[in-house]
């Protein structure tokens, strides 16, 4: 039966992405999502929850809007359940539509718009004005809509990610595209903000979430590396994912992409992270003292040093 409700004929990938889907899921309506999943795939109530890890009586309520999911592991069950992908899955968890706007701008996505060709970001500035400072973005969401994941990870050989959550990679760069860069070769490190930890609870109240929130959304992607990625692999291949997690004052997400590029993205008081600005480094091996990435690698080195691994 899970596999049933999984089924591409059954739930087409665009389906996830309709207008009517993404605003019940903003509201966290999952009655809607239930009503609209049986209608289409004719699934029981039953059914519905073997698949979500819900019982009858509780699918049940919750279709008739007696129950509401106000908790985030509930969610992340149903998500994984049906294999929700993303933008649905992380509308869903953050409550708004925010993500689904910045997959407007990916290619990759039914939502995508053509942007004209006047929004093009410049040319990048010379390395005596900026130091190596290639492009800045106010915001997560604008750099995100000029260079969605499948372009910043394309072909990579190595990449190094330090942060919270690591949507980046975890929500937004699919499952298949991440075990075929592995299968190719690449060495992917990944560190995580320690869910259990104190650093995160802070973090948590800074930006004015109910506890838990960023928790239960760190949890998930670990849980996705770990389970639906790593596990995946040969010995070799699996070797070549490595998972740690830190509990410390969180100031910066970093990816390292080839030892040609970083994103350097603050976490600014009070501001979610989605609203903090990017900054795009281009390393210069001939200049390394003009620029900031060596800066940032060092403080990536010296993060994993400390860091637990999975």
């Amino acid at each position: 039966m899970i596999g049933m409700l999984q089924d591409e004929r059954l739930m087409p990938a665009d389906w996830w992405t309709t207008p009517d889907l993404l605003q019940a899921l903003a509201r966290r309506d999952v009655g809607h999502l239930f009503r609209m999943i049986q209608k289409i795939t004719k699934a029981s109530q039953t059914q519905i929850g073997m698949a979500t890890g819900l019982s009858q009586a509780q699918v049940s309520e919750i279709m008739s809007g007696k129950r509401q999911v106000t908790t985030l592991d509930v969610a992340a069950r149903i998500i994984e359940g049906l294999q929700m992908p993303d933008p649905a899955r992380t509308v869903l968890l953050l409550g708004h539509l925010d993500h689904a706007a910045t997959r407007q701008n990916d290619p990759r996505s039914p939502l995508y718009r053509c942007p004209p060709q006047n929004a093009m970001p410049p040319p990048h500035p010379a390395v005596n004005e900026m130091a190596d400072v290639e492009r800045v973005y106010p915001t997560r969401a604008e750099f995100a809509a000029a260079m969605p994941p499948n372009k910043l990870f394309e072909n990579a050989t190595d990449l190094r990610i330090a942060g919270l959550s690591l949507n980046t990679l975890c929500q937004h760069y699919g499952d298949r595209q991440l075990l075929r860069l592995l299968q190719s070769g690449a060495s992917i490190r990944c560190l995580f903000l320690d869910p259990d930890g104190e650093s995160i609870r802070t973090r948590e109240r800074e930006e004015g979430h109910q506890e838990g929130f960023l928790s239960s959304l760190t949890r998930l992607n670990i849980d996705t590396l770990v389970k639906r990625v790593r596990d995946h692999l040969d010995q070799d291949h699996a070797s070549r994912l490595q998972v740690a997690t830190y509990d410390e004052i969180i100031r910066f997400n970093i990816m390292l992409v080839d030892n040609r590029l970083c994103v350097a993205q603050p976490y600014l008081p009070g501001a979610r992270g989605i609203d903090a600005p990017t900054l795009v480094i281009r390393h210069h091996p001939d200049m390394p003292e003009a620029g900031l990435y060596g800066t940032f690698e060092q403080v990536f080195d010296s993060m994993w040093e400390r860091a637990r691994p999975l």
